[in-house]
């Protein structure tokens, strides 16, 4: 697994912290555009959407997985010094003050981003007026090929299995975000894949 002692595990922490300004920079200029937007067409801004899950499920998620892999190594070593054993495995072996610094802040700024891309996408009516519905919906229909696939998509059990996958991808998306932002593995993969996070969910929706 490595240990994060020495001068090695310093150097990248701080390449780790460094790396996370690309996300920061991108994040915050768009929760500023939303805040642009908002004042100019009048459509309210709530940044307390996401705060159940990051605030209180993440962290309950990351207890349980730091939980149960101390148990499992207790079991699997079986030390003469548990405690011992768990102050080196989480200092030593896992990092774990290392990690919180670098994956905290980007888990305590997740809901604010979500929030803003949330609360902008339902402001989109008072910034394009349903006028322009008819139009859009016949650019999507040109564009898209789903239309060709409505006949089989308006069955009740296609959307019912459409509904579980949607649904099945939350979990699934989430955990992996938390686990890369508290990852030290290879911090230059780990910043590409938060911008990439970011980008796509506010340049494809």
């Amino acid at each position: 697994m490595g240990g994060c002692d020495g001068a090695m595990i310093s150097g990248r922490l701080r390449f780790c912290r460094d790396a996370n300004l690309a996300f920061f920079v991108i994040l915050f200029g768009y929760v500023i555009f939303c805040v642009a937007a908002a004042a100019l067409f009048q459509f309210p801004l709530n940044f307390r959407l996401y705060n159940s899950f990051f605030l209180v499920t993440a962290p309950l998620l990351a207890i349980v997985v730091v939980i149960g892999g101390a148990l499992i190594a207790l079991v699997r070593y079986f030390p003469d010094r548990p405690f011992l054993f768990l102050r080196d495995l989480f200092t030593t072996q896992w990092c774990i003050g290392d990690r919180i610094a670098v994956g905290l802040p980007i888990v305590l700024a997740y809901p604010i981003f979500l929030s803003a891309f949330t609360s902008f996408k339902a402001g989109i009516p008072a910034m394009v007026p349903f006028y322009a519905d008819p139009w859009l919906s016949r650019i999507d229909a040109f564009v898209s090929p789903v239309s060709l696939l409505e006949p089989v998509l308006q069955s009740d059990a296609a959307l019912r299995l459409l509904d579980a996958l949607y649904l099945a991808w939350f979990p699934i998306n989430y955990t992996i975000l938390l686990i890369t932002a508290f990852s030290l593995k290879d911090c230059r993969s780990r910043s590409q894949y938060q911008v990439a996070f970011l980008l796509s969910w506010f340049l494809l929706g």
